[in-house]
C-alpha cells in the first residue's frame, strides 16, 4: 500500500511560516511538521501546535544557521554567538575535527529539550540539510533520541529531490562514496529507529501545472514515502541572510503552500489510493 507523510521543514522560523504550516494543516495535505528550536518565532509555533493532535511534530535539529540553543561553542563563529550559516564549511569544519563531539552534543540535547520542555510530543527527529546523514553525527542524533524516548527519524536509502534532483546529486554522490549507507544502515538498526521508505523533498522552482504535480506523485511507491515542503505566506518577515542564508526562491515563493492547498494534488492522492498518515503512523 502507498502511504504518504506530507511534511513541512522551518516550523517556528517567521510568523508567516507559522501560519501557512496551521493552514495547510487545518485547510489541506499537510500531515507533519518539524520545528526549529533557535527559530525567532518558535514559541508563537509552539503554541499553535501544542494541542493539535492530528499531526506530528518533530525537531529539526540546525547546527548551521541562525544562533545556538545551549552555551557558546566550537559550533559557532569565533567570538559571537552564531553559527556560520554554511553547511559545506560546518563539514570542512568537522571532517578536520574542530568542532567537539561534547559541543555538538550539548546542542543536539538544548534543541530538543527545548521542545520536550515546551509540551510538545516529539514524534520524530531530522536536521537542517541532511547532516545527520554523516554516520558519527547519526551516532549523536541516535543517543539524543534514546534520552527523549524518540523511535522515529527523518531518514531513507531513497532520497530525490522533485522536480530537480540535481541540487543533492553532489551529496548523494558523496555519501554513496564514501559508503555512509552501509554504516548509517547497522546504527539505525542497532537503534531500533523507524524511518520512511523513501523521502522526496519537493523543489518547485517553476509554475505548478497538472505535469508538474502528475510528476510527483507518479514517484510514490508502496511503502511510506516522505515528501518534505517548505511553505509560507510571505517573504516580507524572512530573517538576516547573514543569519539564516539567502532566500532561493525568489521566483515562486509560495509554490509549496499552493501545492500543500491544491485540489488536484487532493485529486491524484484519491485516485492513486494514497494513504496520508504522519509520523506517528510509521
Amino acid at each position: 500500500m502507498k502511504k504518504l507523510i506530507i511534511s513541512a521543514d522551518d516550523l517556528g522560523l517567521t510568523k508567516s511560516i507559522n501560519q501557512a504550516i496551521f493552514s495547510a494543516h487545518r485547510d489541506g495535505l499537510l500531515t507533519s511538521a518539524s520545528i526549529l528550536a533557535n527559530g525567532d518565532y518558535f514559541e508563537d509555533a509552539a503554541r499553535l501546535f501544542k494541542n493539535v493532535n492530528s499531526i506530528s511534530i518533530g525537531v529539526h535539529i540546525n547546527l548551521i544557521r541562525g544562533r545556538p540553543v545551549a552555551k557558546i561553542s566550537s559550533l559557532c563563529v569565533p567570538g559571537e554567538e552564531k553559527f556560520f550559516n554554511n553547511t559545506k564549511l560546518f563539514i570542512y569544519r568537522y571532517c578536520l575535527r574542530r568542532i567537539k563531539y561534547e559541543d555538538l552534543y550539548s546542542e543536539v540535547f538544548a534543541q530538543v529539550e527545548k521542545v520536550y520542555n515546551f509540551g510538545i510530543k516529539i514524534s520524530h527527529l531530522d536536521t537542517e540539510q541532511y547532516i545527520h546523514r554523516i554516520p558519527s553525527i547519526l551516532k549523536v542524533v541516535l543517543a539524543v533520541a534514546r534520552r527523549f524516548g524518540v523511535n522515529k527519524l527523518r531518514f531513507s536509502e531513497s532520497f530525490l529531490y522533485l522536480p530537480d534532483n540535481r541540487e543533492f546529486l553532489p551529496f548523494l554522490c558523496l555519501e554513496k562514496i564514501l559508503l555512509f549507507r552501509n554504516l548509517n544502515k547497522k546504527y539505525l538498526t542497532r537503534a531500533g529507529l523507524r524511518y520512511p521508505d523513501s523521502i522526496i523533498c519537493l523543489n518547485l522552482m517553476r509554475e505548478i501545472n497538472n505535469l508538474c504535480l502528475a510528476e510527483i506523485f507518479n514517484q510514490i511507491e508502496n511503502g511510506i514515502t516522505e515528501l518534505v515542503t517548505h511553505p509560507l505566506l510571505s517573504i516580507s518577515d524572512y530573517p538576516d541572510p547573514r543569519d539564516w542564508g539567502r532566500f532561493r526562491r525568489k521566483a515562486f515563493p509560495f509554490n509549496d503552500y499552493l501545492f500543500l492547498m491544491s485540489q488536484e494534488a487532493k485529486r491524484i492522492i484519491k485516485d492513486k489510493d494514497i494513504k496520508l498518515i504522519n509520523y506517528w503512523q510509521v
